[in-house]
């Protein structure tokens, strides 16, 4: 790997600040750093190094880190500042994904919410509980591997860092079992009515990879 120097940022932008921004940005929330942390090399998008520079623009000038919208590619400046908002994912809008390249289908939603999808319970995965992930194949692959999904389906009131122990247990005890792949994409499925900590929970869950969606009503 070459590498050259080129400069040193006077105000660092930290790994905490940035998965805070994963929570808004999905540019910054597919970074390798953020999702594959254990790395001591990474690969870094430019969509993703323009996106640090406008953080660490921001930084020194002492403004709101987390109204860093999404920047849409292909448009003028005029245009980009005219979808500012619609461009800003937010968590509380109807089907709401962290990787909208990754959303799950409407046919596997309703798959999970009719009960009909694979269903792996705890009892299965030799750990106490009733609760359970669902296994699913993955459609946004065109059939190459991963082959299949794993997924929580959470209907509570606020998805908090007691459910994510919870939920890693099922997916760590899952991807013990030869059928499961280690790379095996997860993904967290918020109920239409349910909330999740964002200050804690929803940043370590997009830093650990797992893709956060919200079903529509």
């Amino acid at each position: 790997v070459l590498v050259e120097f080129e400069a040193r940022f006077e105000t660092p932008v930290t790994i905490k600040e940035l998965r805070a921004q994963a929570t808004v940005n999905p540019t910054i929330a597919n970074m390798v750093l953020l999702r594959q942390s254990r790395l001591s090399v990474q690969a870094v998008q430019k969509e993703e190094w323009d996106a640090i520079l406008e953080l660490q623009s921001r930084k020194e000038k002492g403004e709101d880190l987390l109204l860093v919208p999404v920047q849409a590619k292909g448009k003028d400046e005029e245009s980009d500042n005219d979808n500012r908002d619609n461009n800003t994912l937010n968590i509380d809008d109807d089907n709401y994904c962290s990787d909208p390249t990754k959303r799950l289908s409407q046919s596997q939603i309703q798959a999970i919410q009719g009960d009909s999808a694979t269903k792996i319970t705890e009892k299965e995965l030799g750990l106490k509980g009733r609760k359970h992930i669902y296994q699913l194949k993955n459609e946004t692959n065109g059939g190459s591997d991963p082959k299949m999904l794993l997924v929580m389906y959470y209907e509570g009131s606020k998805y908090v860092g007691k459910d994510m122990q919870r939920m890693n247990a099922m997916i760590q005890a899952a991807q013990n079992q030869d059928d499961v792949h280690k790379t095996t994409p997860v993904y967290l499925l918020l109920s239409a009515t349910s909330g999740i900590c964002r200050r804690k929970t929803l940043p370590q869950l997009l830093a650990d990879g797992v893709i956060v969606q919200r079903a529509t009503v």
